[in-house]
């Protein structure tokens, strides 16, 4: 009968090791993969729970670009400072931002990110050429949208050709996303760098130094003392509320609503792009909407969105100006990004 009773204690002690082996392991796990899953405590059991993002595919490539030599990414101090910049292969930060190429000639430079942040981030890049999101290849792969992984003080050289241009004059937008899977329907993140787009610009002429001809829309906008610059907002009448976001079910359609104004003393051409999940989409009937505004007027363009997955989805507007001209390093990129929408789908 003792024989027995020390049996069963030799047992229960075996099967108590080896659930607390399987729990370390699965909690080993889900520290390792953060974009995958968290652990939720229910009635004295850890449960995993599946987050809305799936795991990050990061863009592998090699760094190729040797010794770098820059100093634009020194933090001012810590956790306040994101480094971004053009590169030659000798490490050189590249800042005239004017460039010109024959036909067939590739434009081959690094991209350099520096996080620091106060902690490691994923990032994205995205490229444009007058005003249209285009492929490039990152270490000979031909993707639209490279994300990347940087740690905490950290700069990464992102190898990056771009081959595909127009006769004339390119004007190139690197659009760089920070924090690309921050919970976008947390009001906490509105004060915050995290929602927050930096963009790199320059001008690349093939063979010529022709301008692409365009024809901007003259749109009539109400005159106004306090001009809204560029918002996205749910209700049309409420320009200046913050608007984050919303939970929408599959195939729903949302209205919301974009305001761009002029405060500038004199007309100014914008261009217009909408992104959802990072990759351009027609807004307003048009890929790149282009309009001409006269100083010191507003107008808001009635939008709406669906989406069929689940998960969450982004929505980013981009407004352009100095479209279709040289790049100046005086006037900076020109380019603002909308707060990042956050929706919900369920």
């Amino acid at each position: 009968m003792k024989y027995k009773i020390r049996t069963t204690i030799v047992m229960c002690l075996l099967i108590l090791c080896v659930s607390g082996c399987d729990m370390r392991q699965e909690e080993k796990t889900v520290k390792e993969n953060p974009e995958t899953a968290t652990i939720s405590i229910e009635n004295g059991k850890e449960e995993i729970t599946k987050l809305s993002y799936p795991k990050k595919q990061y863009t592998e490539f090699e760094n190729k670009m040797g010794e770098d030599r820059s100093e634009y990414a020194k933090p001012i101090s810590e956790g306040n400072s994101l480094g971004h910049s053009i590169m030659g292969k000798d490490g050189l930060v590249e800042t005239e931002g004017v460039y010109h190429l024959k036909s067939g000639e590739e434009f081959e430079r690094f991209i350099q990110i520096g996080n620091f942040l106060g902690e490691d981030l994923d990032f994205k890049l995205l490229v444009f050429n007058n005003c249209e999101q285009i492929e490039f290849d990152v270490d000979g792969k031909r993707q639209s949208v490279c994300d990347v992984y940087i740690k905490e003080n950290e700069k990464l050289p992102i190898p990056v050709t771009l081959s595909s241009f127009h006769k004339g004059l390119n004007d190139i937008i690197f659009l760089i996303v920070c924090d690309s899977d921050i919970n976008l329907t947390s009001d906490e993140r509105i004060d915050t760098y995290d929602f927050n787009t930096v963009y790199l610009r320059c001008t690349i002429y093939v063979d010529d130094e022709s301008i692409p001809e365009f024809q901007p829309v003259d749109v009539q906008g109400e005159v106004a003392e306090d001009i809204t610059d560029f918002m996205l907002h749910e209700e049309k009448e409420e320009v200046n509320k913050i608007f984050t976001g919303k939970s929408l079910k599959k195939n729903e359609e949302m209205d919301y609503y974009l305001t761009v104004g002029n405060a500038e003393e004199e007309d100014m051409d914008f261009a217009l792009l909408l992104l959802e999940d990072w990759e351009q989409k027609p807004l307003d009937g048009e890929m790149k909407k282009i309009i001409h505004m006269s100083a010191g007027t507003q107008i808001t363009i009635p939008l709406k969105a669906s989406f069929k997955e689940e998960g969450v989805h982004e929505i980013t507007v981009l407004k352009i100006a100095s479209i279709y001209k040289e790049y100046d390093p005086e006037s900076g990129v020109e380019v603002e990004s909308s707060t990042r929408l956050g929706m919900e789908v369920k």
